[in-house]
């Protein structure tokens, strides 16, 4: 389920308290976004509470993902997880640019705790600051659709 499927407009961020979304849409694919948001999250993900109310101001014509309120998170950082089935397959398959790179992992999986020098969990606060993505890995990292992107 993505925003551009149901046709929602908006944008999505994390602040101290968690990710913020705020989706503008007519009420029944309003009510289908929340109905499908809890089963499409990443398998680490958890809804520890989800309020709507009603947004004011002018229709966004996009749905953006926004750079994360640097406030002095409060949130928890993840322990190192194991390598996801979906990154496993581009480690190991030939036909992936990251074939063999040893240290392939997403948002579902990979570590966290180990590399991270700030809050929010952002590329920027970790360690692998310093490291230039590829094109392709850029590609991926930028792109909302795909299971890399962060």
């Amino acid at each position: 389920m993505t925003s551009e499927k149901l046709e929602l407009t908006g944008s999505v961020f994390n602040d101290r308290s968690g990710a913020i979304v705020e989706i503008w849409g007519i009420p029944s694919q309003l009510q289908e976004f929340q109905s499908l948001l809890p089963i499409t999250l990443p398998i680490i993900a958890q809804i520890t509470s989800l309020n709507s109310e009603a947004l004011t101001g002018s229709l966004p014509t996009d749905f953006l993902i926004q750079e994360s309120a640097h406030q002095g998170a409060a949130l928890q950082v993840l322990p190192d997880l194991a390598t996801c089935p979906a990154c496993l397959e581009k480690s190991t398959q030939a036909s992936f640019a990251c074939h063999r790179y040893p240290l392939t992992n997403c948002t579902h999986c990979g570590p966290r705790y180990s590399i991270i020098e700030a809050l929010p969990y952002d590329r920027a606060n970790t360690s692998m600051h310093s490291f230039p993505l590829c094109d392709v890995c850029l590609a991926e990292f930028t792109n909302p659709n795909d299971h890399c992107f962060t």
